[in-house]
């Protein structure tokens, strides 16, 4: 007797990832990277850090407000899964909530 062959490939619904959600997640994931980073850098430096380290967190907090822009746009796309964009959003905020407590303890330690 003959088996049949199963396939499990069932498709119910046209919706796929959000791209702009996938990168949104990257971005602010890179970003968190960078602050632990240059935190960490900073620390073995004794705390002097240089004018090029502060460009660079700058610069790593740029990408966190493109990863959060790129999250609430990811989350107002209707046809697609809402998973990437929400983690980028949450993950997005807690990076600049760390870039801005980070800079307004240099602004006031100083």
């Amino acid at each position: 007797m003959k088996r049949r062959h199963r396939s499990y490939n069932y498709k119910f619904t046209g919706r796929t990832h959000s791209k702009k959600g996938i990168v949104g997640l990257l971005a602010s994931l890179c970003s968190i990277g960078a602050a632990a980073g240059l935190i960490l850098n900073s620390f073995f430096q004794g705390g002097t850090a240089s004018i090029y380290m502060a460009m660079g967190g700058f610069g790593a907090m740029i990408v966190a407000v493109v990863g959060f822009g790129l999250a609430v746009d990811g989350l107002r796309q209707e046809i697609h899964y809402r998973l990437f964009p929400a983690l980028a959003l949450v993950f997005s905020v807690l990076a600049l909530l760390s870039w801005i407590g980070i800079y307004v303890l240099g602004v006031l330690a100083g």
